[in-house]
């Protein structure tokens, strides 16, 4: 609202302090004047230097001298309105305009505004009105009239209001853009179309304006005047971009797919078009790249002209990035997630979006680099500990990962996240053969939840892996399945404690069933191995290790094992 900063000024140079024979007829001792002054004066000094409260006692000990100073009255409703205190604020503003006699703009500006501030509409748009018609001259009343009057839903006397603004002071761009949506609003195109046919023939020399009205022709279907406005544009400046973008739109339409083409790569090539409107663009393409061979080639050169044109703006390589996600092109997708985030690295959410590509790249030392550079910027984030924490585990670096989960611990309330860092504790300190904290850290997370599944089932394998205590092992796991029977990971974990107890045959069994329900992976097929090597089935252990060779070939332990076997037949 124009008048807002009105209500910020001092205004001590445009009120003068009245003299009290002026108000009250009478004249005043000079005594009382000075005091007065005096209580005025520090009044406004106080509300310059901000202190609000303390200028509200002083314009009330000043108007308790002369109570008809309509120049305090406009004070104690400017200081109430710099204290936030609009009720108290908009009776004083009210008092000011009615003791003055003659029209001020400061005091009927600062009234007006309290009234919309305060959602009396008709009021605050009467008072503006009122300002119309004592100043004529001043292009800021009629605006803020018809602003008013709209927020009063009053569409035809802003409108009116809108439309004098246009008749004396001729057409303005955000007049004449508020006017257009109006008569779209009420349904009369034609009104539209004049006004902004109005703004471009005033101002021939700018060509947005006949955009502007190309765009009015759009939104009625009148496609062969919008094209006509466009090629327009285009004669006078062959590289418009906002132009080229109508034309592409138009094209389209009249299924001129190539032509098309060829105007859009021109609109996203013109740095004058802000990205937005070319990300809207592009978001059109991810529901067609997979399936359209075409679309998928448009998708990836727009995105590199978008780069090339925006090169210092972060969502240009997002864009591009998420386009070669959807062709599953992950390793690209990830360098230009990383050039995003070397411009502007504040959206948390642009960092899992790359952690979420280092996971598809199974790359561990990947994930590790990219959330230690991620903690530089958020450390309150509990989630990016375990993250970190985890990779850290899967790299080995088993001390890096139990000083990240214990700092994640400070940071974290929520018990699923004490739980996952509790985890990484216990896991990391049986890797350094502690296996009194391996054991401290995993009943501090059964004690977060006894009915955890991913827990119980974690416990009783590390149980398994020690090769302790395999009758509680058996209990948790069998809790574990009973509250998710269709986990495979829970299978397998069941599975091995079954085979290190003996029981070949039932281990069998759930270790199959492990493969049943998730699919073969490597450490479920190193199980079955093991499993068949007790049982004295070098053929069907062999088979099993190669299967989990192959899934990963990098495996020491199941190389190993598959070299022991060849040497022993």
């Amino acid at each position: 609202m124009k008048y807002l900063p009105l209500l910020l000024c001092l205004c001590v140079l445009s009120c003068k302090v009245q003299k009290r024979s002026s108000d009250n007829g009478d004249e005043a001792n000079y005594s009382a004047q000075q005091k007065f002054n005096q209580h005025y004066y520090e009044g406004a000094k106080l509300k310059a230097i901000g202190d609000y409260e303390a200028a509200i006692k002083e314009f009330q000990l000043a108007l308790k001298l002369n109570a008809q100073s309509h120049t305090v009255m406009y004070q104690l409703a400017n200081s109430y309105f710099k204290a936030k205190k609009i009720e108290e604020s908009l009776p004083w503003a009210e008092l000011a305009v009615k003791k003055n006699t003659s029209y001020n703009f400061w005091y009927s500006g600062q009234l007006a505004q309290l009234y919309s501030l305060s959602k009396q509409y008709d009021k605050s748009s009467a008072v503006f009105a009122s300002m119309v018609e004592k100043e004529p001259k001043r292009k800021s009343n009629y605006e803020e009239a018809g602003n008013q009057y709209l927020n009063a839903k009053k569409t035809k006397e802003a409108l009116t209001y809108f439309e004098k603004y246009v008749s004396k002071f001729g057409p303005d761009e955000k007049i004449c853009r508020k006017l257009e949506k109006l008569y779209f609003d009420i349904g009369k195109p034609d009104e539209a179309i004049r006004i902004q046919r109005l703004l471009a023939e005033t101002y021939p020399s700018e060509l947005k304006y006949l955009g502007l009205l190309a765009e009015s022709y759009l939104k009625i279907n009148k496609i062969n005047e919008a094209k006509a406005a466009y090629l327009k544009i285009l004669a006078s400046d062959e590289f418009n971009g906002f132009a080229s973008f109508g034309m592409s739109e138009i094209l389209r339409r009249e299924g001129k797919n190539t032509e098309s083409f060829a105007h859009l790569i021109k609109g996203f090539a013109d740095k004058k078009v802000a990205i937005h409107p070319k990300l809207k663009v592009m978001a059109s393409y991810y529901g067609l790249i997979a399936k359209d061979e075409t679309s998928k080639l448009q998708a990836i050169e727009l995105s590199k002209k978008l780069i090339e044109t925006h090169p210092d703006d972060a969502l240009g390589y997002q864009v591009y990035g998420d386009i070669l996600f959807a062709l599953q092109n992950y390793e690209q997708s990830r360098e230009l997630l990383k050039r995003s985030l070397a411009i502007d690295g504040k959206d948390y959410r642009i960092w899992q979006k790359l952690f979420g590509l280092d996971i598809k790249l199974a790359n561990n030392e990947f994930l590790y680099n990219d959330s230690e550079a991620a903690l530089e910027l958020f450390t309150s984030q509990p989630g990016l500990y375990i993250i970190h924490s985890g990779a850290a585990m899967r790299m080995e670096y088993y001390d890096k990962a139990i000083a990240k989960a214990e700092m994640g611990l400070d940071v974290s309330f929520k018990s699923d996240e004490k739980i996952q860092l509790f985890l990484t504790l216990a896991e990391a300190w049986f890797e350094k053969e502690n296996f009194e904290k391996t054991e401290l850290y995993y009943k501090k997370a059964l004690e977060q939840d006894q009915q955890n599944p991913l827990v119980l089932n974690n416990y009783a394998f590390n149980l398994f892996k020690r090769n302790v205590r395999l009758a509680e092992a058996e209990t948790m796991i069998l809790k574990a399945i009973s509250i998710d029977p269709q986990n495979g990971s829970f299978a397998d974990t069941y599975g091995c404690i079954l085979m290190a107890s003996g029981k070949l045959t039932e281990a069998e069994i759930w270790i199959k069933k492990a493969i049943d329900k998730d699919g073969a992976n490597e450490e479920v097929l190193e199980h079955l191995g093991d499993l068949y090597v007790i049982k004295g089935n070098a053929n069907l252990a062999l088979q099993a290790y190669k299967k989990a060779l192959e899934i990963k070939p990098n495996s020491k332990s199941i190389q190993q094992k598959v070299e022991k076997l060849i040497t022993i037949k």
